[in-house]
């Protein structure tokens, strides 16, 4: 009901075609709405996006004919509670500066930080090898591959057959 609402007053849809924005509940009301604050706010608590919050028939329709200065025909069936206060919905030059102060925000540089441990630095031609770790054992010669003595070298070998084809 809330999209159907929005998209009266503003002929378009509130999030777009933003499948993100429809999941967080991201919309913006117009700058150059000509509806009032409380049709914003009614638009905004429309548009909650928490299904559990999200308000009923009665509860809509409670701030629909406040709105309209008349009396609520709608029965409370379900004793929903009425907030006391509905919440502010994001106007879009609201939404612009905000982004735009995040994004400042991420582009300031980091300050550096200083250690006092040296980095490492690459060994020089000439220096000498630090010698191998003794824990580490050797490769068995047994393992190393071997040439066969009857390929010539450079000509592909035939891999043995997964299957039997006969």
């Amino acid at each position: 009901m809330g999209c159907l609402l929005y998209k009266l007053c503003y002929f378009t849809v509130p999030f777009g075609e933003s499948q993100v924005a429809i999941c967080d509940g991201s919309f913006t009301i117009p700058d150059n709405s000509r509806y009032s604050q409380d049709m914003h706010c009614l638009i905004r608590y429309m548009l909650e996006p928490d299904p559990d919050k999200r308000p009923d028939i009665y509860q809509i329709s409670y701030f629909a004919f406040k709105l309209a200065r008349r009396e609520c025909p709608v029965p409370n069936v379900h004793n929903s509670p009425i907030p006391a206060k509905l919440p502010e919905p994001i106007r879009a030059s609201d939404a612009v500066a905000k982004k735009s102060h995040i994004k400042a925000r991420l582009s300031d540089p980091t300050p550096t930080l200083e250690t006092s441990i040296a980095p490492r630095q690459r060994p020089k031609a000439g220096q000498a090898q630090p010698q191998p770790i003794s824990c580490i054992l050797p490769i068995q010669p047994a393992l190393t591959p071997r040439k066969r003595p009857n390929v010539a070298s450079g000509a592909p070998q035939a891999i043995g057959r997964i299957c039997d084809t006969s």
